[in-house]
């Protein structure tokens, strides 16, 4: 089966754009340590194209062959053992060669598993001293085969548990860039020949139109599927706006241009009303004066050359620009602005409120990273004055006008002038841009990369180099310590020699005496089968009292006679 490994993650991902990772923000119950690693498997893991099931499998069937090594290894300290006893005995070594318990306490290890092993260290720990002879070496081996033993198939279980499919994204470069989700001007020269007008307004028998007016007014109502107003960061309170593309999505990372707009309003009411009930003439400036009661619309907008409102005009090339919105809402329930500077209370019949604004709008260029659905990095540079005519352009059109009585009814809902000020900023950020797509172009992105969704199989690295390192140092020890006693020892005599250490080979030592000169047989078993063929005599094992204590005692059948010896 075709696998592919895919590099460690932890937080982020991997073999994107550096530019567009997305950040750490990752948030969580705090939760023991100790728990999350053994639940986990630890942070740092591998991703695999791998079913989970069958890479638990594959892992557990190493694990099953152990007992079958266990018993391997019993077998090769046997002969270990066998080896060793011969050479000591050979070379006169007395002081190294077994005591009778010891003796004991070897063939326990090599018949008896766990419990010969608990034998041994009880023995080491009453004795106080160190094995002799081959003892230690045999304690030592088995004492590690047995942990390891005992250890591999608990991190065998604990790796098929943390072993689990994960869903993971996968990133994909695209080079060059497919996806046109930048903005940028139309024409490097974007005016009117003759009007001096931006290339966004027709100017034709005193009025002004729209270029491409139904797509604005689809972007003005969020109704767009080509182009979008996106607010950056998320707050509104903010209202700093930018043009984006409608198609944008979490599936794709991308680096793009455009531009955008932050506006920022604030009451002039108290400075421009005598703010008495029967009142309603407003005079800002000699620019800015009226009655709230004759107004042709009752919400409205006037662009201006300065911050003081002094010079009203209909579009003009500057950055920031500088206008001033009003608007008179007509209502009941108004409690809240009674005491509010900021709004101007007046009518005979039903409560009317009136406020008038002083804004101003800055124009920027702007370069964002978009990834996973969210805006990660937003640069602006302050746009130059042919930008600032563009978004101007739109201002002195009608229908401007009248998208601001949608606003208008959503800012008399707020508790306070500060509210209408700040949800009128956002929406005269948004109108600027929306009403000014007719001079704007998609633009190529600058970067980016596509992103799926991919479900992989989740392999911790912890567990997963733990479980080999403790298989290939269980095998491999193994077979070092074949390869040693095949080098070091005489494997025909070490054989012979360690059927000895069993107890088919302890009885026929035992009662070898008692076979009245047969030859010395490996086992008790071959004795056995030796006396049945001779057919002459018949060799018996008893336990028999003797002088207040219990010994074997051989019972030979010569002639049908019965004749005891005790051992």
């Amino acid at each position: 089966m075709a696998q592919r490994w895919y590099s460690m993650l932890t937080k982020t991902e991997e073999g994107g754009l550096p530019e567009l990772q997305s950040s750490s923000n990752i948030s969580s119950a705090p939760r023991s340590i100790i728990s999350n690693f053994m639940v986990s498997g630890g942070s740092s893991a591998y991703y695999v194209l791998f079913n989970p099931s069958s890479l638990s499998t594959i892992a557990s069937a190493a694990g099953k062959l152990l007992p079958y090594l266990s018993s391997t290894i019993t077998g090769l300290m046997a002969f270990f053992a066998a080896n060793s006893m011969n050479q000591m005995s050979q070379e006169g070594q007395v002081n190294k060669l077994l005591t009778p318990k010891q003796l004991s306490v070897l063939l326990g290890l090599l018949v008896s598993g766990w419990h010969g092993l608990w034998d041994a260290i009880c023995y080491r720990v009453k004795r106080g001293s160190k094995f002799d002879g081959p003892l230690f070496g045999v304690v030592t081996i088995l004492t590690i085969t047995t942990i390891l033993g005992l250890v591999i198939p608990i991190i065998d279980t604990w790796f098929g548990f943390v072993v689990i499919p994960s869903e993971q994204t996968q990133l994909q470069i695209n080079s060059p860039s497919v996806h046109s989700f930048g903005r940028g001007l139309i024409s490097s020269d974007c005016t009117q020949n003759g009007t001096g007008s931006p290339c966004n307004v027709i100017t034709a028998m005193g009025k002004s139109y729209l270029v491409s007016a139904s797509e604005a007014f689809k972007v003005l109502h969020n109704a767009s599927t080509i182009n979008k107003v996106n607010y950056f960061p998320s707050d509104q309170s903010q209202a700093v706006l930018y043009l984006g593309d409608a198609a944008s999505s979490s599936n794709l990372d991308f680096k793009a241009s455009t531009f955008a707009v932050s506006t920022q309003c604030q009451p002039i009411t108290y400075d421009c009303t005598h703010m008495h009930p029967n009142d309603s003439k407003f005079n800002c400036t000699p620019a800015l004066t009226g009655d709230f009661n004759t107004l042709p619309s009752p919400v409205g907008v006037k662009l201006f050359s300065n911050s003081s409102l002094t010079r009203n005009l209909p579009f003009t090339y500057q950055n920031p620009l500088y206008f001033a919105t009003w608007a008179v809402k007509e209502q009941v329930d108004s409690k809240s602005f009674q005491n509010d500077p900021g709004v101007a209370y007046h009518s005979d019949t039903v409560e009317t409120l009136s406020w008038i604004l002083n804004c101003s709008s800055t124009v920027y260029e702007a370069t964002y990273t978009w990834v996973n659905g969210t805006v990660t990095s937003f640069n602006t540079t302050l746009a130059n004055s042919t930008l600032g005519g563009i978004m101007s352009g739109p201002f002195g059109n009608d229908r401007v006008n009248a998208a601001l009585q949608c606003s208008a009814n959503f800012a008399s809902a707020g508790n306070s002038s500060a509210e209408i000020a700040e949800i009128t900023a956002a929406f005269m950020s948004r109108a600027v841009l929306s009403l000014s797509v007719g001079a704007i172009s998609s633009r190529k992105n600058i970067i980016e990369q596509s992103r799926s969704r991919i479900l992989l199989t989740r392999v911790p690295v912890v567990p997963f180099y733990l479980l080999i390192t403790l298989k290939a140092l269980y095998v491999c020890g193994i077979i070092i310590l074949a390869a040693a006693i095949v080098i070091w020892s005489h494997p025909k005599e070490a054989a012979r020699l360690k059927s000895q250490f069993t107890i088919d080979g302890l009885v026929g030592t035992i009662f070898r005496e008692d076979k009245l000169h047969m030859p010395v047989l490996e086992n008790s078993e071959e004795m056995e089968n030796g006396f049945q063929k001779s057919k002459e005599r018949e060799i018996k094992v008893a336990l028999l009292k003797r002088k207040e204590e219990w010994s074997y005692a051989t019972v030979l059948f010569k002639s049908g006679e019965a004749v005891i010896k005790f051992v």
